[in-house]
């Protein structure tokens, strides 16, 4: 299995004087000191990407990538729990799967993880 660097993930444009390029640094914290996970970089002179904000928004998307796949993770988890609860009840009665639904640990997805992980991804805080 690969690892990767645990989050969360961090994201801070910086410029320096007389730079041509915008960058964003992607990083994080382990015990105070700053772990570099990637870099983009924006050009001044590149019409493209200064135009549209494409380098600062792919930071933006590599900075949440833990929350997202934590958040991905917990629905797939979700939905296994959901298609095996449908498949366990079928050719059941209505009143026993309502009571085995309510002895079934539920992993339910909390859905505002969810939301903020996508705008962290979009550049929200």
């Amino acid at each position: 299995m690969n690892r990767f660097t645990p989050g969360p993930w961090q994201m801070k444009q910086s410029k320096k004087a007389g730079d041509q390029q915008e960058d964003c640094i992607i990083y994080t914290r382990d015990e105070g000191i700053a772990i570099h996970i990637a870099e983009t970089f924006q050009y001044q002179n590149d019409s493209l990407n200064s135009a549209n904000g494409i380098s600062i928004a792919n930071a933006h998307l590599i900075a949440a990538a833990p929350e997202l796949l934590e958040a991905c993770k917990t629905f797939v988890a979700w939905f296994d729990y959901i298609s095996n609860y449908q498949n366990e009840c079928l050719g059941k009665s209505l009143k026993e799967a309502e009571k085995n639904w309510g002895e079934m640990n539920d992993p339910s997805p909390d859905v505002n993880i969810m939301k903020q992980a996508i705008t962290k991804a979009k550049g929200g805080e």
